[in-house]
């Protein structure tokens, strides 16, 4: 007898048709406001929007936004020191701003041939709801606070001494970068620097010691009769 020997085989057949583009549309959208707010300073707000489907007339459809790009920013330039008394002479510029921009795909990057309201519709609960939308987002949040060369101004004719506290000056700025996308799950960056500053600048008279020996007027003897040298430093700074 001949042996009998049993092959098994599987076969798949794909099909792919191709009927129509999405031809769908989108849209985009820019604004920015900016108040004065008299000698106090200056607010400043700034938006924009792009929604999916969005593009140039010279763009093939293929070639348009495959996300929602929503983008806002919010600065204030503010002299704090308009808001104390004016005897005060209180110098305290003031800079802050918080700027973030998100971007949410059309399509699940985990899942690419799902879209991502698909996705959400399925989700069974809010919790599953926004996990499924916090890491599919691409996120990034900036807030800035610098203060620039606060100081006490000096008020008066009154001649400048070494221990005045006008001659200090303090700057101080605080950064804060938050940000998260389908790769990355948190980062985050802090950053904050601190100065102090002394200037200090003698009011001397400089010594001119020809000014009394050359009584001639003669331009013959002007780089004589005006040398003149200061027997201490112009400016100190620290």
């Amino acid at each position: 007898m001949s042996g009998q020997e049993t092959v098994c085989a599987e076969a798949w057949f794909n099909e792919l048709r191709l009927s129509r583009l999405d031809e769908k549309g989108g849209y985009a959208a820019v604004g920015r406001v900016d108040v004065n707010l008299a000698d106090l300073g200056t607010l400043s707000l700034a938006g924009s929007v792009r929604s999916t489907g969005f593009g140039t007339l010279e763009q093939r459809v293929n070639e348009r936004s495959r996300e929602d790009d929503y983008q806002f920013d919010v600065s204030t330039n503010l002299d704090l020191g308009k808001l104390l008394p004016k005897n005060a002479a209180i110098q305290l510029p003031v800079y802050a701003s918080v700027n973030r921009t998100s971007s949410t795909p059309e399509y699940d990057p985990y899942d690419q041939d799902v879209k991502l309201n698909q996705k959400l519709d399925a989700a069974t609960s809010k919790f599953e709801t926004d996990s499924i939308k916090n890491v599919s987002e691409d996120i990034t949040t900036t807030k800035t606070f610098t203060v620039s060369n606060a100081r006490k101004n000096r008020t008066g004719n009154k001649k400048p001494k070494p221990w005045d506290i006008s001659n200090l000056g303090f700057n101080y700025a605080y950064i804060n970068m938050e940000h998260h996308n389908p790769l990355i799950e948190k980062e985050e960056l802090r950053r904050t620097r601190a100065a102090i500053d002394y200037t200090y600048a003698p009011q001397v008279k400089p010594v001119e010691p020809f000014k009394q020996l050359i009584k001639s007027k003669s331009p013959w003897f002007a780089l004589i009769r005006d040398f003149n040298f200061n027997y201490l430093p112009s400016l100190f700074f620290f």
